[in-house]
């Protein structure tokens, strides 16, 4: 690459001396004086252009090196600023163009260095995109590679942290968020994601002093406040949480999970009108927020509102693969539910659990519908189902199921009796129960619960 050339123009000279010397407002005072005799200087528009970059006006810096590149494309310097400013404003397919014009002209490390850029930022574009949309496999292959290259790589370090704690593993992700931190300590994002990620680890004053350290770089940052409202929800302090998500309400962008947090604040605490209002509000800015969908049907729900609810509960299973879990009684959900879905929504489930004993002989009504305990069972899996009918699982059936105890059954045997019903109910004392026969008195702690886990966990995606 060629060297650049000494600026002609001596208060341009005298500019970048004041400039290397920190005198920010002296320099920028000589290099405007220039542009009121010679708006086209493309010295003195480069320096402004720069200087603008390190203050973080990115528009103005891509009006001035745009400038500076026409008035003297020979220059490769004025090509590099220009790609690196558009790099950074987030232009990364002209970042690309210009760079790619710019190695058709000049050779070097510098085009090299800023092309590998360019790269990563393509990259790292496509990570981001995969982890936004919940496609965490395919994103953190993406920041590894981008940190094989460039371990120093702060942007990298901290989306890669905020993947590993939003998948169980915060304690790779803290490290990995705190060394973006030591790279770049002025990032109030960087700061949310280290308070979440050690609020996950039980360290919660610690992710305190994390949330309320973002909140001092970027007071208008309604995610933190967001986040932080929740971990104080979590603690028992409902006051400041409710404050907290107020506050992220208030400024009017990014709120829908503030709503969603103070909705489902407010059904905690039995203001059941005011949950679905920010509910439904939260659901109105985000309708694919999948835990508003859940939190409003149970608000419909405890409002008697049963349509309202089954549509939103619906609307959260409409395209996700799921199992259906049910406790003795709990069968009759499961049948429910599987009476309100379309044959469409019931090929997402991959697995069902029955605990205890499933075919229960008592026959329910819930409003007009009428539904009994086995008759959605019948139809997901097309078998019979009844007091005397056959046992789980069936080679036969659509789906995988399968129940820990149930009518003559090989995990116990045993018919299902009031009695053992009253004991199975009663987790906490399952252990001290004199009744041995059967095992739904250890199912919950002992080792038919893991079988059952380990039966779904072959179906779960």
């Amino acid at each position: 690459m060629n060297a650049s050339a000494r600026p002609s123009n001596k208060a341009v000279r005298k500019g970048l001396a004041h400039l290397n010397a920190g005198r920010i407002d002296d320099a920028e005072r000589l290099f405007r004086s220039v542009l009121k005799s010679e708006p086209d200087n493309p010295d003195a528009n480069h320096a402004l252009g720069t200087l603008a970059v390190r203050q973080g006006n990115l528009p103005l810096a891509l009006r001035f090196l745009t400038a500076a590149l026409q008035a003297n494309p020979r220059e490769a310097r004025h090509w590099l600023s220009f790609a690196e400013a558009l790099l950074q404003s987030g232009s990364i397919g002209d970042a690309r163009a210009v760079i790619e014009k710019a190695a058709a002209r000049f050779s070097g490390p510098e085009i090299a260095a800023v092309r590998l850029k360019v790269d990563h930022s393509e990259l790292y574009q496509r990570a981001v995109e995969h982890h936004r949309a919940g496609r965490l496999a395919e994103a953190e292959p993406l920041y590894s590679a981008i940190l094989a290259a460039d371990p120093g790589d702060a942007d990298s370090l901290h989306m890669i942290g905020q993947l590993a704690a939003q998948t169980g593993r915060a304690e790779v992700g803290t490290p990995l968020i705190e060394q973006a931190i030591r790279l770049k300590g002025d990032v109030a994002a960087f700061y949310c994601s280290l308070g979440n990620a050690l609020a996950a680890r039980g360290r919660t004053d610690e992710a305190i002093q994390a949330f309320t350290r973002a909140l001092a770089l970027k007071p208008d940052f309604p995610e933190a406040q967001t986040d932080l409202g929740h971990l104080y929800r979590s603690l028992g302090y409902l006051d400041e949480a409710i404050r907290l998500f107020k506050t992220a309400i208030a400024s009017g962008a990014n709120s829908a999970n503030a709503h969603n947090n103070l909705g489902a604040l407010l059904f905690n605490i039995g203001k059941l009108d005011e949950a679905i209002v920010h509910l439904t509000e939260a659901l109105k800015q985000k309708p694919e927020l999948a835990e508003a969908h859940n939190n409003l049907g149970n608000a419909f729900r405890e409002t008697g509102r049963i349509d309202a609810a089954v549509r939103h509960y619906t609307t959260l299973c409409a395209t996700s693969n799921f199992e259906l879990v049910g406790y003795s009684e709990g069968a009759w959900v499961v049948d429910y539910w599987l009476h309100f879905h379309s044959s469409e929504a019931r090929k997402h489930v991959k697995a069902i659990q029955l605990y205890g004993d499933p075919n229960y002989y008592k026959v329910y009504r819930h409003d007009r519908h009428g539904v009994h305990a086995y008759r959605g069972l019948s139809r997901l899996a097309g078998l019979t189902f009844g007091w005397y009918g056959p046992p789980y699982p069936n080679p036969n059936a659509g789906y995988p199921i399968k129940s820990a105890c149930i009518f003559k059954d090989p995990v116990c045997g045993k018919g299902y009796t009031e009695s053992l019903a009253e004991h199975a109910l009663q987790f906490g004392t399952a252990a001290t129960c004199t009744i041995n026969s059967c095992h739904h008195l250890d199912y919950v702690i002992d080792g038919y619960t893991k079988r059952g886990a380990e039966f779904l966990a072959k179906y779960a995606f």
